[in-house]
Order: structure tokens, then sequence, then C-alpha cells
């Protein structure tokens, strides 16, 4: 962690204005709808622009799992915003649920992607480490 400054800080005084945004919007007598609708893709919208600003910034190697998690988190963004649209269909599940569904899957890829696979030595090398049996390089 860094001594002068607690990058946590900034986050939970961002939430906090959040939650406190959202509670005035609810008890002021606002739609629950639109105002979910607004702070979701308010949260959606900057989450997307970190996301995709990361999969420029990082190393190539961390790209495409930043790729999928900014891609979910636009597909997420669509799916809030136009769940008020989508309020009045007659059917079980809209489209905007359906956008959701599949932000959650372009998610789950993405958090996949960034775990990689675990780094184990050859078997060899846990009986009797040599030069000759050297581990796979870890990516």
């Amino acid at each position: 962690m860094i001594r002068w400054r607690d990058p946590r800080a900034p986050l939970a005084v961002a939430a906090a204005t959040g939650v406190a945004g959202l509670a005035a919007a609810l008890l002021a007598g606002a739609p629950a709808l639109a105002t979910g609708a607004v702070a979701g893709g308010i949260a959606a919208l900057l989450a997307a622009l970190s996301l995709l600003l990361a999969s420029v910034r990082t190393a190539p190697a961390h790209r495409p799992a930043a790729r999928w998690l900014g891609s979910g988190a636009v597909v997420w963004l669509l799916g809030v915003v136009l769940r008020p649209v989508a309020e009045g269909s007659s059917l079980v599940v809209n489209f905007a649920d359906l956008l959701v569904l599949v932000s959650i899957v372009l998610l789950a890829g993405g958090c996949v992607l960034a775990a990689g696979r675990p780094c184990t030595p050859a078997p060899c090398c846990a009986i009797s480490p040599t030069p000759t049996c050297a581990p796979p390089p870890c990516s």
C-alpha cells in the first residue's frame, strides 16, 4: 500500500456519494425504475470507460481480459438503460434482460481470462529438479 495515500479512500468516497445520491432521489419521490436506470447507467458507463481504457494501457498479456470485461460492461450498460423502455413489454423476459444475460457471459469470460492458468512445475521437477527439467514458463 502507498504510505502517503490510501488508494481505497477515493473509491469509498465515490461509493458513499453514489449511495447518498440514490437515496436522496428515492426519498424525494423520483420513480424507482428511472432512478435505478440512471444510477446503474452511470455506474456501468464508468466501469466500461475504465475497463476499455485499461485494455489499451495494460500489458499485452492482460489486454484480452480487459477487453472482455469492458465489452461486458458496455452490454450491461445497454441492458440497464433500456430496462425502463422494455418495462411495458408483455414478455416475461424482455430484450433488456437478455442484454444483461449476455453481459454476464462476457464478464465471466473476462474473469476466466484474467485469472489465467495456474503455474505449476513439470512433474519431473517435483521429483528431482535438474537443469534439463525446467518448469514451463508462466504467462
